[in-house]
């Protein structure tokens, strides 16, 4: 059963989320109230999920998923905000921030992300001020990632395919969809976004 920790300083938050994802089958190890103690109990009990309501009192929530990522914590932090408390697309992606979810959307929205991202995908449906034409609506699945990560990198598409197993079509493919999802009809571009979401390092 996936274990998931919730963080929020609400405590009736913190209650709903807590009905919401053990009627869906998941298990909450533990509530939270700001951010030293998201960040304590994960390092601690080592979840697979951890919720932060956004805002968060004592450490921001970018903040304690950089930590969980600079130790390697197998945690994937996800974000539940309001439009007025989104951080940055890139500033998400280069803190290690798996998902973001405005709290306006359908609980299924949430339980989908969560699924996704156990899966090893990235879903961010929240940020106004992303880049390169997201519009704030990004799901970039496990293989997309690492083809975009090497795309960027420079490696021929070539290298690519042999790289992940995969045919030089099956890598074109998953180019062409991530020019369509990220609104990028170049590589420069694609270099561009992976740059600023932290996908590859200067």
């Amino acid at each position: 059963m996936t274990r998931v920790v919730v963080a929020h300083s609400e405590p009736i938050f913190r209650y709903g989320m807590k009905l919401i994802l053990e009627r869906e089958g998941f298990n909450v190890v533990a509530e939270v109230t700001n951010g030293v103690e998201a960040l304590e109990t994960a390092k601690r009990l080592m979840p697979d999920i951890l919720i932060i309501g956004a805002p968060i009192a004592e450490r921001t929530a970018v903040d304690v998923a950089s930590e969980l990522s600079a130790i390697r914590s197998r945690t994937r932090t996800i974000l539940l905000v309001e439009g007025h408390a989104t951080p940055a697309l890139a500033e998400m992606v280069a803190a290690g921030v798996l998902g973001c979810i405005q709290r306006s959307h359908d609980t299924s929205v949430l339980i989908g992300a969560m699924q996704d991202i156990l899966n090893g995908a990235a879903v961010y449906w929240c940020s106004d001020n992303g880049v390169e034409g997201t519009k704030g609506r990004v799901h970039l699945g496990p293989r997309e990632r690492e083809v975009l990560q090497l795309l960027a990198s420079g490696i021929p598409k070539k290298d690519i395919a042999e790289t992940l197993g995969m045919s030089i079509r099956t890598v074109e493919a998953h180019r062409a969809s991530l020019m369509a999802k990220l609104g990028i009809d170049n590589t420069a571009g694609l270099v561009r976004f992976a740059l600023r979401t932290g996908l590859i390092q200067p």
